[in-house]
């Protein structure tokens, strides 16, 4: 189960009301917050969580790779650059440790997110969605190398048989 979307630290604390109500109706379902897991892009609002409901499972949406200096770039170092890829997962791994992290969301729209990356994320702990997977190749790259796959396609894809 999931609540809340998200959205920039600008508005998440606006939209804190609709999920404060969510939190409410499931504590009255009797569904343990341990159930809830709540994935976004506010850094704030993973901050939030940890302290007022720590049994929530959190999900950062995390973006990583090389920007025109040759330099890495996590988005969840805040302007932080890292001279190699395994310090920038090192960063991913800083960023779990301090939001207590369950699991994080990134990017295969590209290449940013090889799947020894995500295999890397996984063997530290964390639980690894991998987001957009919009077609059968690419499905079948990442198959045996996240948790979860997010996609927007409207179409059924297929993933070939092993």
């Amino acid at each position: 189960m999931f609540f809340g979307k998200g959205g920039g630290s600008f508005c998440w604390r606006r939209r804190w009301w609709a999920r404060s109500r969510v939190a409410s109706a499931v504590a009255e379902a009797g569904i343990d917050e341990r159930r809830i897991m709540s994935a976004t892009f506010s850094y704030d609002a993973l901050e939030y969580l940890k302290r007022t409901h720590p049994n929530v499972r959190r999900v950062a949406h995390v973006s990583m790779g090389v920007d025109s200096n040759g330099v890495y770039r996590v988005s969840t170092a805040r302007g932080k650059t890292y001279p190699d890829k395994a310090s920038a997962l090192a960063a991913v791994l800083e960023a779990r440790d301090r939001w207590g992290l369950f699991g994080v969301n990134m990017p295969v729209i590209g290449d940013e997110t090889a799947p020894e990356d995500a295999d890397f994320l996984r063997a530290h702990g964390l639980w690894v969605s991998l987001w957009f997977v919009q077609n059968a190749r690419k499905a079948e790259r990442y198959r045996d190398h996240a948790d979860a796959f997010v996609t927007d396609f409207r179409q059924r894809v297929d993933i070939p048989s092993r």
